[in-house]
């Protein structure tokens, strides 16, 4: 290394310590107003771990703004400016210049200008002619920038209860997820892959359970677990009919079709009681399923025992998928989908504007089962109607608002609206026994006393049976489907939901 590059290092060092200490304080106030931003940021989306975000974007520029400016390099030339600059009289950057001359022996010109400058770079005070002080302007505006952030996060900021009640829906999807393992632990059947299947779809359920941030990212898990649990419960009571079918009993597998018990036993009584047997006892030792062998091996126990009840309530335990591990998968589900759906009303209180109505848009609100619903509103302009489904609101049956404002129409995509109809017109629902309910809603301080019911009927100060409105509302809901433009079979379960309440 040449004399006068080895003198010129301390300077160099120098310099790059300044402007370390510059590049810093510019980055302090550079991310000081980006966590302002956050800050501000936060008043109107629910950011988690705000402070710590906003701690670690005003660190990390000032971190990497002095280690920019630390490592960024310093020329010879730039050196020689610097110090010549501060009082040296231009000696450097001509003892540099005479350098480009050099040829052969030294020059005695050359060597006394580099003797006079390497003089004057030792008597050089670099401490003083190079102080190591910020702008303080830019310090002012960075130390500003993080007043005004810290004092925004002393105002009340309603994010904060969003933020918890998101914190307290996903402790208690741990716990149902801890549930659904514990349950699934303890199942127990007499078919060793159905079992292991069965344990695998619910420790996935648990899984998404654990990931799910949103009531609809709870309730596709569980839907996708309750259609797992449905085929694998589907195969084996297809092999119980291809096995029976086997045997000539098309007849019984009839009615195990069609779920009649009463339908079943007769067509066992229809059947010899030894031949019925001996059928029975051949399927059962052709088939590879365990929980149909044993169902088969039952039924012709039972038979041969003159116990017709009980052989009926063997095969239908598997034609219709009600019993052994099935049934108690079935109630682990149910168990968590109830607890997300509490869950999920407790939060949309929480939540406020656009987020709650996309909880009403899911089913989470209180609802009625299947059945009839009535209300009753005094407010001036307010409507009032009944409907019946599983969280169903007045939009998702058809009914329009009468408050004088255009209805709201949903910009949804229609493969989400399909999970929300899914979740209404849950088609697993039909036949079985709803729950009546009627609630009477608040009363206002309107002029008023009369409201326009849409498509229903009757007054304000009255009940309307069911069926008398069921078909108007039948046709309103399928007018809502069809102008969501859903698929067709979206438009099925609507029509198969309110057909079952008409029967």
């Amino acid at each position: 290394m040449k004399p006068l590059e080895t003198a010129l290092r301390p300077v160099r060092l120098r310099m790059r310590l300044e402007r370390s200490l510059t590049w810093g304080i510019l980055g302090m106030a550079i991310g000081a107003g980006a966590a302002l931003m956050l800050r501000l940021g936060g008043f109107l989306w629910p950011i988690k771990g705000l402070w710590v975000l906003c701690s670690l974007c005003l660190l990390a520029s000032i971190l990497l703004g002095g280690l920019i400016g630390f490592l960024w390099p310093v020329s010879i030339k730039r050196a020689a400016y610097q110090v010549d600059h501060c009082g040296l009289m231009a000696r450097v950057q001509t003892a540099l210049e005479w350098e480009k001359y050099q040829s052969g022996e030294e020059h005695p010109m050359i060597l006394l200008q580099h003797q006079d400058a390497q003089k004057a770079l030792e008597a050089f005070d670099i401490r003083t002619a190079l102080p190591l002080r910020p702008r303080k302007s830019v310090l002012i505006i960075a130390f500003g920038l993080i007043v005004l952030m810290v004092g925004l996060g002393l105002v009340p900021n309603p994010q904060h209860e969003v933020l918890q009640s998101k914190a307290i829906f996903k402790q208690e999807m741990g716990k149902q997820a801890a549930l659904v393992e514990e349950g699934a632990g303890k199942l127990e059947t007499t078919d060793p892959k159905e079992n292991q299947e069965s344990r695998k779809i619910l420790g996935d359920l648990a899984r998404d359970l654990r990931k799910a941030d949103s009531p609809r990212e709870a309730l596709s898990a569980l839907d996708q677990a309750q259609r797992k649990l449905e085929n694998l419960w589907k195969n084996d009571a297809d092999t119980l009919r291809n096995e029976l079918a086997n045997q000539g009993k098309n007849d019984l597998v009839s009615a195990l079709e069609k779920g009649d018990a009463k339908d079943t036993e007769n067509e066992l009584k229809a059947q010899g009681a030894h031949q019925l047997v001996q059928s029975l006892t051949q399927a059962a030792q052709q088939t590879t399923s365990s929980s149909v062998q044993q169902a088969l091996s039952q039924a012709a126990q039972a038979v041969a025992e003159g116990n017709l009840s009980q052989a009926q309530m063997a095969l239908n335990s598997i034609a219709a998928a009600s019993s052994g591990s099935p049934g108690q998968a079935a109630a682990l589900i149910q168990m968590a989908r109830n607890a997300t759906a509490r869950a999920g009303q407790a939060m949309g209180n929480a939540v406020p504007g656009s987020a709650a109505q996309a909880l009403v848009s899911l089913g989470l609100q209180a609802g009625s089962g299947q059945g009839s619903g009535s209300g009753v509103g005094s407010t001036p302009g307010q409507g009032a109607g009944g409907g019946a489904g599983k969280g169903s609101t007045n939009l998702d049956a058809g009914y329009q608002n009468h408050s004088g404002n255009p209805p709201v129409q949903g910009n949804t995509a229609p493969k989400e609206k399909v999970g929300v109809y899914e979740a209404i017109y849950d088609p697993t629902r039909l036949d079985r026994e709803g729950e009546l309910t009627r609630e009477r809603g608040d009363i206002g301080d309107g002029e008023t006393t009369q409201a326009q019911l849409g498509p229903g009927l009757g007054s304000v100060d009255e009940n309307v049976p069911y069926p008398q409105v069921a078909l108007e509302y039948s046709q309103s809901a399928v007018q809502a489907v069809e102008n969501a433009k859903l698929p067709t079979y979206a438009q099925k379960w609507v029509e198969s939901y309110f057909a079952s309440l008409l029967e």
